[in-house]
């Protein structure tokens, strides 16, 4: 099989499984295909194998035959995701559960890193903070927008008899002087158990690093672990873009059959061939590339694209030349990718296995993802791109080994374009 296109098209069928191929096949004999393209007679692949769906559908979509398969994979997912949505439960709501569950589990600890929480919620979690019958020992409330009135509602707690918080993580919510006053306050009184507190990616300023040093004179200060940087006025951005970096695509890297355009800020899949030179980090199986910038800490960006594209994090030792999974972004252990088609993201891929997601279909939904990173901290974030707001698809929590290279496969008439 001489064709790369056949060649991506027996892999992805490939992985499907049997069950999965019976609903491909049924998807197929629709009269009506997603896309508005023509289906097949029921006869023509009651008995295809693998091998011979390919030829059928090369011959019958031609140029097509991959945004035909996209579109179809996309409605298998929705599918699946249509069964379970019962009991699907927003991020939030799953997270906020943590904190009541918290409060009768001795030591637990609440993750509330990036809910979008802001000063009112707040005041719900100061009443939990100060409940007589609560044991939460550990919160993290980085990366919400929380600012100096919500960070004073929950100092004001912080100092309750009933509180026994112990380790509190504020990175990156709006924080300056006027928080750290509050929370100087807090840790100044007698019973206050805080020992560990994160305000990195805030603006203390040196005025409230100073109040926050000069807390050690309390003799109720029990606090011995306390970290400010990195500090600064670029930390007091909302949300995640605070953490923006802009990528520089490696030309070393870019396959043969992707065209670089718009100062190499824009990456098209063509049939053309480019007279790129050799060389050994190339992709020469699949239309991939990576970035040059190494990611170590907090990184945001944005994306947009049209047809079908693989959005990528993968390390640098990822295989080249081999064909193999070893090389395709998401089908081994060094890369994580979220899958995109037309309709929208529809899947993430790590280890060769691959996790179905929900994505809105909204008309206020642009053809744009995010990524966030936090390296030292193992998450990896995707999320779709809406007016007003970040939607969030998937995280993965892992612990990277190497350090992370952005990564795209783009394929045949699709287009990718850094935001």
């Amino acid at each position: 099989m001489e064709n790369p296109v056949e060649e991506q098209l027996l892999d992805i069928l490939e992985e499907l499984g049997d069950e999965k191929l019976k609903t491909f096949h049924r998807y197929l004999q629709d009269p009506h295909v997603p896309g508005g393209f023509p289906g097949f007679p029921e006869s023509h692949l009651e008995t295809a194998d693998i091998l011979e769906t390919v030829d059928l559908m090369v011959e019958k979509y031609a140029d097509d035959v991959m945004k035909v398969t996209s579109l179809i994979l996309k409605k298998i997912h929705e599918e699946a995701l249509q069964k379970c949505q019962t009991k699907f439960k927003s991020k939030l709501k799953m997270k906020l559960q943590c904190v009541f569950e918290g409060i009768a589990i001795a030591g637990n600890k609440a993750l509330l890193s990036g809910c979008n929480l802001s000063e009112k919620s707040c005041e719900g979690l100061s009443s939990i903070l100060s409940c007589q019958s609560s044991s939460l020992r550990e919160l993290d409330l980085s990366n919400n927008d929380l600012g100096n009135s919500g960070v004073k509602l929950l100092s004001t707690q912080l100092a309750s008899q009933h509180c026994k918080l112990e380790t509190l993580s504020l990175s990156g919510c709006l924080i300056k002087e006027e928080g750290c006053s509050s929370l100087v306050k807090a840790l100044a009184s007698n019973t206050s158990h805080l020992r560990e507190l994160d305000l990195s990616y805030n603006h203390p300023g040196k005025s409230g690093i100073k109040l926050l040093m000069a807390g050690q004179k309390y003799p109720s200060w029990r606090l011995n672990t306390l970290r400010v940087e990195p500090g600064g006025v670029q930390w007091l951005t909302p949300g995640l873009k605070k953490y923006s970096c802009q990528l520089t695509i490696d030309t070393n890297t870019v396959h043969t059959n992707l065209k670089l355009s718009n100062k190499n800020r824009k990456v098209t899949c063509v049939e053309e061939v480019q007279s790129y030179p050799d060389h050994p980090d190339r992709f020469d199986r699949y239309p991939q590339l990576l970035c040059s910038n190494g990611l170590t800490g907090r990184c945001y960006w944005e994306v947009e694209w049209s047809g079908d594209f693989y959005m990528s994090l993968s390390y640098r030792s990822i295989s080249r030349k081999e064909g193999s999974k070893d090389c395709e972004f998401g089908c081994n252990d060094r890369s994580w990718s979220l899958n995109c088609s037309e309709g929208g993201p529809f899947s993430v891929w790590h280890n060769n296995r691959e996790t179905s997601i929900f994505s809105s279909s909204s008309s206020s939904v642009s053809n744009k993802v995010a990524v966030y990173v936090d390296s030292p901290a193992g998450t990896l974030s995707f999320y779709r791109v809406s007016s007003d707001t970040l939607i969030h698809l998937h995280t993965f929590n892992t612990t990277f080994t190497e350090t992370l290279y952005p990564g795209f496969t783009v394929y045949r008439g699709s287009s990718v374009s850094l935001c």
